[in-house]
């Protein structure tokens, strides 16, 4: 198993006490499914695959190492991650209300 991978479990855990995150709702946000969520918590040394481990950190706003090393991202990083997980609707939907929020600003 890879280094950066050792810890995940453990930065599993602590994001999500951190932000009383539930299986079902990180399941949905990130896309992963709520049985390898299971897996990982429940299972001292799971890895999660790439893809997964990269959604999961993205739903909690951050690239890989700063999710395992509980680090706060960087500038935007937090926004440009959840985006990344974002549908193509979902992100029109997104620039609208950014665009309704800016034009209500101006007046």
């Amino acid at each position: 198993m890879p280094a950066a991978m050792n810890g995940f479990r453990e930065a599993l855990l602590w994001h999500m006490q951190q932000h009383k995150t539930t299986i079902a709702a990180l399941s949905k946000g990130s896309g992963v499914t709520s049985d390898v969520i299971k897996k990982i918590r429940s299972r001292d040394g799971a890895s999660a695959k790439a893809e997964d481990a990269w959604r999961i950190a993205s739903y909690f706003g951050k690239d890989l190492q700063q999710f395992i090393r509980r680090e706060e991202p960087r500038d935007d990083q937090a926004f440009r991650s959840l985006l990344a997980l974002m549908t193509p609707q979902e992100k029109r939907v997104l620039e609208a209300q950014m665009r309704a929020m800016l034009e209500a600003r101006a007046e």
